[in-house]
């Protein structure tokens, strides 16, 4: 008889191929030569710049969950491999016609890598104090408790 994968595999692999699948949209953003919209020149600025900063909120999250199947990672692993793409990716841009890979682009990557540390450091405080209310432990001191120590 066949064992029916786990609920815990399945989304190991939803999430292994979220990963690789985000990673070549980047990429194939970046292997535009021309990447520009119809909008005026301040309003496509700020497109383009948003788009980095939830380009690389959305990997870093999704390097977190693909890790933590393995590991527990760190913040400073996933801070590390998500700012390595950033670069890597910059680094692509140079070679593509008409693009440049530019250390101002890497900050507004580095904008949305800080945002999704922070995001994941706040799910898993949430997390930790939903599994403590579950087990009814009390997630704060007391008043009383917080004056006798």
């Amino acid at each position: 008889m066949k064992k029916k994968p786990s609920k815990e595999k399945k989304y190991r692999v939803v999430f292994v191929l979220g990963l690789i699948f985000w990673l070549g949209i980047i990429f194939l953003f970046s292997s535009e030569q021309n990447l520009r919209s119809s909008f005026s020149y301040n309003i496509d600025l700020v497109l383009r710049r948003t788009a980095h900063i939830v380009e690389y909120f959305i990997l870093t999250f999704l390097i977190y969950k693909v890790l933590f199947f393995f590991k527990k990672p760190s913040l400073k692993s996933i801070f590390l491999l998500s700012l390595s793409y950033a670069f890597l990716d910059e680094w692509h841009q140079s070679f593509i016609v008409g693009r440049e890979g530019t250390v101002r682009d890497v900050a507004f990557d580095l904008v949305g890598i800080l945002l999704g540390l922070y995001f994941i450091r706040k799910l898993k405080e949430n997390r930790i104090e939903v599994n403590k209310f579950k087990t009814g432990e009390s997630g704060k001191k007391s008043k009383k408790s917080r004056k006798k120590s």
